[in-house]
């Protein structure tokens, strides 16, 4: 069976970030090829979207530098793929859509490297041997070069495509055609429609015909390959998961807490009408416009083909800048987040496990009309029997009611996890007691030598810490002729009075307003325990590598900190300082401009964070 090719596409690209729009059609299984040629630094060009682009090669001339990447298409392929180039400069982009093919065993020739200066005739080099039943592909790139008009000797490529960028500087061409023999390919002599040609670079490509085996949906058929990013953001609706496109946002930023819903922040710029196309997929031109926009769609994040957590998309704000820079910047929040925006709208009453109590609040949720966001829950008890009690006249939500019922006193923690399973994307509500976590240890190290540790502070703080604490609670119901007052615990009183400090009083709000004077005590004494004294609160960056054992599904897990420097000198040869700490909260910034690795801010278990 012989390979075909079924489109080429050649689009100049401008500044830092583009857009080319992705062939139509494209199936899983299919080859691309992507020659992205720019004026800039070789080392920032790059592609994403889509699945694995895997660079072949690479070259430059001192004026145009370009890369050549090939993928082999999954079951989500975005409408369009992010051009990176050096900030402030121009190139060409150009997309080559191939079925029946596969890149094992691709025979890749190229030419240039400064033989093009002055020279009128460049050449598009010969490649042997041919393959009967493949596909030739040619490609030529240049500085002051005009369209093509003629090359020699001859010959019909039916798919073919050039462009020029605006400032009419520089041009390309690429053209494909299946292979009739196996007789290698001469030399082709490039001929400008005008003048000369100051700076070009070739390639002649030979692809041969090759099955290729798809995985079969829903599994993602992506994983972002070496020489692109090891994130992929898909957009999808809320509701039916539907993919709807990539994004490429510029400093995103996301985090994820236990008990708490995480965030999601990034920017969109919009620096050509091509990239504003691809954007109103997911923000909407106008309001009247019902089938996207924030409400409507979720942001799948993935790094290195692991799903991150999932963020419904709840903001996008729109600034029109006085210099024509047009930008949106996101807002989103993990699934969790869902269930407050949901009114408790009758009185509900749980009186068996405290989980099972929040697992069918968080049911009874999604049995409300559009509130059904697919979310599983985690089976299981904790063997604490606490009653669960709302009212309509509460005016609350039940995401909030669940938070202020897991976080009281014998309480629980919850986190929601995203996994990819037989039957898709899942998000599962899973729950620890009394916490979350494998007993993992993650090890983070620095010294004068080097290490993960970024930077890491240390705030010491006795006002939020305390002496003598006390919990109130809420106010007990009471005739008209009583007074309403309300109820607080017995005073704990924590040693650091015996060692030496001065009265600090703390009082503390049950976060359930609990009535019952047995829930106060123990509350208070609970504070009292962690954060009695000065409050000590950490917080560490570190990078993340390519495999690190770390992941945001990691939440209760342990971040163990090995340091020596000037502060925590060396003891007994060993570090000066070796802490085990639990990781309650994760935020991310994956790599970008003026970083060039993943980090991520640990939220270690302090005490007043619980």
């Amino acid at each position: 069976m012989a390979a075909t090719p079924l489109r080429v596409r050649v689009q100049a690209c401008e500044g830092t970030q583009d857009q080319i729009d992705a062939p139509p059609g494209v199936q899983p299984g299919d080859t691309l090829i992507a020659i992205v040629s720019s004026r800039g630094a070789l080392a920032d060009i790059g592609i994403d979207g889509g699945g694995t682009w895997v660079p072949q090669d690479e070259g430059t001339t001192g004026g145009p530098s370009t890369r050549l990447f090939t993928q082999v298409a999954g079951t989500l392929n975005p409408t369009s793929y992010a051009i990176a180039q050096q900030s402030g400069t121009r190139g060409t982009a150009t997309i080559v859509h191939l079925r029946g093919a596969t890149v094992a065993g691709l025979l890749l020739v190229s030419d240039g490297g400064g033989e093009g200066i002055g020279n009128p005739t460049p050449l598009i080099p010969d490649a042997s041997p041919g393959s009967a039943g493949g596909i030739e592909l040619r490609y030529v790139v240049g500085v002051d070069f005009e369209p093509l008009l003629s090359w020699t000797p001859g010959g019909s490529y039916p798919i073919a495509h050039q462009a020029r960028d605006q400032a009419g500087t520089m041009a390309a061409w690429a053209g494909a055609k299946v292979m009739l023999s196996s007789t290698g390919l001469p030399d082709l002599t490039i001929t400008p429609s005008t003048g000369g040609v100051l700076l070009w670079q070739a390639w002649t490509l030979v692809v041969i015909a090759g099955d290729y085996v798809p995985p079969p949906p829903p599994t993602p058929a992506f994983t972002p390959g070496k020489g692109s990013s090891l994130w992929r953001y898909t957009a999808h609706d809320f509701l039916t998961g539907e993919y709807r496109d990539d994004l490429y946002p510029q400093d995103p930023g996301l985090d994820k807490r236990i008990s708490e819903p995480g965030t999601f922040t990034a920017t969109l710029p919009i620096p050509n009408a091509r990239v504003a196309a691809a954007v109103r997929r997911v923000i909407p031109r106008f309001k009247s416009d019902l089938t996207t926009g924030p409400g409507r769609i979720e942001i799948r994040i993935w790094r290195d083909g692991v799903l991150q957590p999932r963020y419904w998309l709840t903001g996008a704000r729109m600034t029109f800048g006085r210099d024509g820079k047009i930008s949106v910047q996101l807002r989103g929040a993990t699934l969790d987040a869902h269930a407050f925006s949901v009114r408790v709208r009758q009185d509900l009453s749980y009186s068996g496990d405290q989980v099972a109590n929040v697992r069918s609040l968080l049911q009874h949720a999604q049995s409300q009309p559009g509130a059904n966001i697919g979310l599983l829950f985690q089976s299981g008890s904790s063997g604490v029997t606490r009653p669960l009690t709302v009212k309509a006249d509460d005016g609350t939500t039940y995401g909030r009611v669940a938070a202020e019922f897991a976080r009281t006193s014998g309480g629980f923690e919850y986190v929601v996890n995203e996994t990819v399973g037989g039957t898709g994307v899942e998000s599962t509500w899973e729950w620890g007691y009394p916490e979350l976590g494998s007993g993992t240890e993650h090890v983070f190290t620095s010294s004068p030598h080097g290490g993960e540790i970024v930077e890491m502070s240390l705030d010491i703080d006795a006002l939020r810490g305390g002496t003598d604490i006390q919990a109130r609670g809420g106010t007990p119901e009471a005739d008209a002729t009583e007074d309403r007052s309300p109820l607080y615990s017995a005073m704990v009183t924590t040693p650091h009075r015996a060692a030496g400090f001065p009265r600090i009083d703390r009082l503390v709000d049950h976060p359930h307003q609990s009535t019952d004077q047995t829930t106060l005590d123990n509350y208070a004494e609970r504070v009292a325990a962690a954060s009695g004294g000065a409050l000590w609160v950490r917080t560490v960056t570190v990078f993340l590598g390519r495999n690190a054992s770390l992941t945001m599904q990691d939440l209760g897990d342990y971040a163990r900190l090995v340091l020596t420097d000037v502060w925590h000198q060396r003891v007994d040869g060993g570090a000066g300082l070796d802490i085990s700490e639990r990781i309650i909260g994760i935020a991310i910034k994956p790599a970008g401009k003026g970083h060039g690795k993943d980090e991520a801010t640990l939220v270690l278990a302090s005490p007043e964070v619980t």
